[in-house]
């Protein structure tokens, strides 16, 4: 059974017809899901959705709706609001009409996933008896055979039957190559590596979480594979090997389908390594677990929370074990069944009952030791709640709290404090910081939007614009820079706010006013290297090639020319630039320190870039700090060249691109034609190596040498003149070439009809 047939097929109707927006957000949406870059799925959904329902096919809003809640609960492990949308999709996909829909069965999955992650012990009989019911309406040619049958080893392990699950996964993978002859590839390995684990097989488990393929489920498969690898190794007690394995928050971070997995490993870690039981980790499982309560995934919440206040216990954090008691108990209710979670919970209680009545309560005054400050956690509690008209000791108590984590209760800290000290200015700032750093934006602007309505002290006034101005920055630069004009009409020589405002002024296309800042910075600053490097952006943009060579010559570039425009090669770059929704990373040859002009030639049917002049800002994106195979510098990715962001893209070509395809016409024939073409102005670009041959028309067991290569015509050349010099040129080979894009174009009917049967006789794709 070929489920995305029906999608390939639809996508081809609609690129055809006119709606090749549709078609696009339909190709996307599985691999960014699979990818993990799921703030793109966010991006595109609602406009798929709106765009599938006005389509006859209904089984469009099927596939959107079953990928979105792929990305939200099978990758995020979001189900919040998410129940009632896998009940409601289910329904819907099993109406008259839309139940033959291949992905109608993949609404299952998504209904078991959300049971799975809401209270997947309390859901077990729910679980196993929906996947049961599918499994016996499909059979392993479905694509969704490994889905549902995942999800039901998967109950059965929550189930506590993990040998079954085993066998089961067995038994899944035995049907499956009987009826397709190959091995499986799904992510069915992960319910056989967690059963492994369960049972105390740890060495299988690391061994078959090693050998796990499947490159078709994308990078976050990959991610997957490496947390239960790093998880076997710990539970071997090999600690170190399992910290090389283990995946870097920034990757669990991505997506929370790898949260509960980290949060495992590193408890794991911290009990057996008390170094790694600090004050970090303990901010990070906060974070993380805060994440899965926000989503609503709740017996993993809760198991976390558990974790956390046993390495809590294990420090003598007895504030943290009071807080993930209060979690704990906030969460309880929302489970399906209890299962021994309020025992659990009963005994937590009864053990901090205890930490608490062995500790003795240190007083705590201003002197407190700030680099011990989790440790006075629990203390500094009680001291501020005795002296609260303290600020010193609230800022210290509220810092202690964004140490270890506790947010929200750091904030009620700031904002109590500044009820009592309006123009407290340190203690405005560690709130503003706060809601800031944690993206709480609307709580921000309900703090300072009033406050600027009342007669203000001016350093209260100035850390309001400031806050306002930092938080509109990546929404509104417009915004961001009226707030910071006002601050700098208070405070005209407040450097940060200036470079911030030039900043922006570039981004905006106001040259003249950026160069106005960077040039008062100059003068304002002891060290200005970076200063000049951002100069650099405006003065080129308006051409004063005099203060780029200035600014060159201040950080130490040597020029081969004294004056005019800087046009030298300095060797290949990447420049990143933003195209749409899409963005795209292109090599460029570099002319100057801030200018480049891109090199690569597109696919035929993607818009060309080729020749166009960018500027670009001058802080590479990475960093050549890593060693390739042979031991030279390349970054992270394994890419030799420095990535730059483009600010502005002052020359564009509009080329219209086609290609040349068949059998090789031989080096002297080819060679002149490329001369011919050339010499009209236009760009030609073999792309095809030795490898690429066509069968022989009258013997497909002879093999002819072949040829694919990108033509670019820039606006200025007529179409016709480069149509009738490859006529020319190519009217005596042999084998006959084609270029059907450039003779479509041009409208000529009967040469494009000679083509087709050519592309037919040559079997070229």
């Amino acid at each position: 059974m070929d489920i995305w047939a029906w999608v390939y097929d639809e996508m081809e109707r609609l690129q055809a017809s006119g709606q090749g927006r549709l078609a696009q957000i339909m190709e996307n949406i599985s691999s960014y899901t699979c990818d993990d870059q799921h703030h793109k799925v966010d991006a595109i959904y609602p406009e798929g959705l709106a765009l599938a329902r006005k389509q006859p096919n209904k089984w469009i809003e099927i596939y959107l709706r079953h990928w979105y809640l792929q990305s939200q609960v099978l990758s995020r492990k979001n189900v919040r609001g998410m129940l009632s949308e896998s009940v409601d999709l289910l329904d819907f996909a099993h109406q008259p009409g839309n139940s033959s829909c291949p992905q109608s069965v993949c609404t299952v999955q998504d209904l078991c996933c959300t049971y799975s992650l809401r209270d997947g012990k309390g859901f077990v009989q729910e679980r196993i008896a929906v996947c049961q019911e599918t499994l016996a309406r499909i059979d392993a040619s479905w694509p969704c055979f490994f889905c549902i049958g995942s999800e039901y080893v998967s109950a059965l392990s929550d189930a506590g039957r993990h040998e079954e699950t085993l066998l089961e996964c067995d038994r899944l993978r035995t049907i499956y190559f009987q009826q397709n002859l190959k091995e499986a590839g799904s992510d069915l390995v992960f319910n056989q590596v967690r059963a492994l684990i369960d049972l105390g097989r740890y060495e299988e488990a690391e061994s078959i979480a090693r050998a796990a393929e499947n490159p078709g489920l994308g990078s976050g498969f990959q991610r997957k594979r490496q947390s239960y690898i790093a998880l076997s190794l710990a539970f071997q007690g090999k600690y170190e090997l399992a910290i090389q394995e283990m995946l870097p928050l920034s990757e669990v971070l991505k997506a929370q389908g790898h949260f509960f997995n980290w949060c495992e490993l590193n408890y794991l870690l911290a009990s057996h390594l008390p170094e790694r039981n600090h004050p970090e980790l303990n901010q990070q499982l906060n974070q993380l677990c805060s994440g899965l309560i926000q989503n609503g995934a709740i017996r993993h919440s809760i198991q976390i929370r558990h974790w956390q206040a046993e390495l809590a216990l294990q420090r003598s954090d007895l504030f943290t074990v009071k807080r993930c008691i209060n979690s704990i108990q906030a969460l309880i209710p929302e489970l399906y069944k209890d299962l021994g979670a309020s025992e659990d919970l009963a005994d937590l209680n009864a053990r901090f009952d205890q930490a608490v009545a062995a500790r003795p309560v240190v007083p705590i005054g201003l002197d407190a030791n700030t680099s011990d400050l989790e440790l006075n956690l629990f203390d500094l509690e009680i001291a501020f709640e005795a002296q609260p008209d303290q600020p010193e000791l609230g800022i210290l108590y509220g810092q202690a709290l964004e140490e270890n984590g506790f947010l929200d209760e750091a904030q009620a800290v700031y904002q109590r404090l500044l009820k009592q000290n309006p123009e407290h200015t340190e203690v405005l700032h560690e709130l503003c910081a706060l809601l800031l750093q944690d993206q709480r934006f609307q709580e921000l602007d309900r703090l300072l939007l009033p406050m600027l309505e009342n007669d203000l002290d001016r350093d209260t006034r100035l850390a309001c614009f400031w806050y306002l101005a930092l938080r509109q920055l990546e929404v509104s630069p417009q915004d961001a820079l009226a707030w910071l004009e006002k601050l700098l009409a208070l405070s005209p020589q407040a450097k940060r706010s200036l470079h911030i405002a030039a900043n922006i002024e570039v981004e905006l296309g106001r040259y003249e006013s950026a160069l106005s800042r960077y040039n008062q910075l100059l003068e304002l600053t002891e060290e200005p290297q970076e200063i000049h490097w951002r100069r650099m952006l405006p003065a080129t943009l308006l051409g004063h090639w005099d203060l780029v060579r200035e600014s060159c010559a201040a950080v130490g570039i040597n020029l081969d020319t004294d004056s005019g425009p800087i046009e030298e090669n300095w060797g290949v770059i990447r420049i990143q630039i933003q195209e749409q929704e899409e963005t795209s990373i292109i090599y460029a040859a570099q002319t100057g320190p801030v200018t480049a002009e891109l090199i690569s030639i597109r696919p035929v049917e993607r818009k060309q870039v080729y020749g166009w002049q960018v500027v670009f800002d001058p802080q590479p994106l990475n960093q050549l700090d890593q060693k390739d195979e042979d031991g030279d510098p390349c970054d992270a990715e394994g890419s030799p060249y420095y990535l730059f962001k483009s600010v502005a893209i002052p020359h564009q070509v509009d080329y219209f691109a086609f290609a040349i395809d068949g059998v090789f016409p031989g080096d002297e024939i080819w060679d002149e034609l490329v001369t011919v073409l050339e010499s009209l102005g236009v760009v030609v670009s073999r792309r095809s190596g030795d490898q690429y041959v066509l069968p022989h028309p009258e013997d497909e067991d002879v093999d002819l040498p072949a040829i694919y290569a990108i033509v670019l015509v820039p606006p200025t050349v007529d179409l016709m003149l480069v149509h009738h010099a490859l006529k020319a040129q190519l009217e005596q080979v042999e084998h006959p070439l084609i270029w059907p894009l450039l003779v479509a174009e041009l409208g000529d009917a009967e040469t494009l009809a000679l083509h087709a049967d050519i592309e037919a006789r040559y079997q070229i794709e």
